[in-house]
């Protein structure tokens, strides 16, 4: 439950008259009976035409290259490396307002409350209105912020001051 992926299925399930939308899920199931939940939502909502759960997959940049967005729902997360990589990739991204997640997005907007379907609802189409000045800008931002915070030589310095703090 903690990826949230029902949430995406509420939105999706809002869109579904009015936007041209596919989602991709991937990723290990770990949870088998959630997974039937959302299985059971899928055909009880007859959204399952907008919807691919993939799995595992070991070449996770071949889907983000098919992607226009990345959708991070989860209620609980560490560092989140999904965001961090989507960024790298200048990939467009909204993520759901907990702690690590709005950490790391430097446009507050991009954030949306992991219990509102509709608000995920309104923000993805928000992103797809977005003109391309607009998704420049945010996508320089995201790409800047990994290159400044998350380099080889800022995390072995931040590691440095680990072990002399200690």
């Amino acid at each position: 439950h903690v990826k949230n992926q029902k949430l995406i299925l509420e939105a999706i399930n809002i869109l579904k008259e009015t936007e041209k939308i596919k989602v991709i899920f991937a990723g290990v199931v770990e949870d088998e009976k959630y997974y039937e939940v959302l299985m059971e939502y899928c055909a009880k909502n007859k959204i399952e035409q907008f919807v691919d759960f993939v799995g595992f997959t070991n070449n996770i940049l071949e889907y983000y290259a098919k992607c226009d967005l990345l959708v991070l729902a989860s209620l609980e997360e560490g560092t989140p490396n999904v965001l961090l990589e989507a960024f790298m990739g200048r990939l467009k991204v909204i993520a759901s307002d907990i702690p690590m997640n709005a950490e790391c997005m430097h446009n507050k907007k991009m954030l949306f409350s992991p219990n509102d379907a509709a608000e995920l609802a309104q923000k993805i189409i928000m992103m797809k209105n977005l003109n391309k000045a607009e998704q420049e800008e945010f996508l320089v931002k995201n790409y800047n912020y990994v290159c400044e915070n998350y380099s080889i030589k800022c995390m072995g310095e931040r590691y440095i001051q680990m072990l002399y703090l200690q």
